[in-house]
């Protein structure tokens, strides 16, 4: 049976990988719309990319941190809490009255919790978050770029139902969100661009 630290851990370790890809999908909207080139570059994505990453490590130190406590208390002083208050140190189920050294509730032997062994597991559990992180920042920049490049089409939809209806002139809206700060502008000559 899976027991419940171990199931705290995947849970944080996901939510480390979802909060990861939420910062660098803003960043790398905000920092990839600041200059005016319209459609996809590599240069424009690695750029930005990067920035978003760097975005990333404060958050890394607060979240790993965050996680490191989390590892100490369910693998010390929750179990050693427990254990003190006669329950099982893995379930907290009461063993005060029972004739067993065997807890019915989750099969753990009825004895001193081992701080150490506990400790460990934890603590191998959250090696994985660097890994989690880098895959929610590659996951969070990359959809960032297809937002942008997804936005651009419709810009370009737009702009080609505009001059089917007639319109001469220029033609212009802020980017989606949460790019509000730069505007798509098509001009009769000059094509498609990106302002500030």
């Amino acid at each position: 049976m899976q027991s419940t630290p171990s199931k705290v851990t995947q849970v944080y370790q996901a939510g480390a990988s979802a909060l990861s890809g939420v910062v660098a999908f803003y960043a790398y909207n905000v920092f990839r719309t600041w200059n005016e080139g319209v459609g996809f570059s590599w240069k424009e994505f690695t750029s930005a990319s990067t920035v978003s990453l760097l975005f990333l490590v404060p958050l890394m130190g607060l979240v790993g941190g965050a996680g490191l406590g989390l590892a100490v208390y369910s693998s010390t002083v929750r179990p050693l809490r427990r254990w003190s208050r006669g329950c099982c140190y893995r379930c907290a189920y009461p063993l005060r009255s029972l004739p067993s050294r065997i807890c019915p509730e989750c099969g753990a032997e009825a004895k001193v919790p081992s701080v150490h062994s506990g400790l460990k597991r934890h603590l191998r559990a959250l090696v994985l978050f660097p890994l989690m992180v880098i895959l929610g920042w590659v996951l969070g920049s990359t959809s960032g770029e297809l937002w942008i490049l997804s936005d651009e089409m419709r810009f370009e939809q737009e702009v080609h139902e505009y001059l089917e209806s007639g319109g001469t002139s220029g033609y212009a809206r802020p980017r989606a969100w949460p790019n509000r700060l730069t505007s798509l502008v098509y001009v009769h000559g000059q094509g498609i661009h990106a302002t500030e």
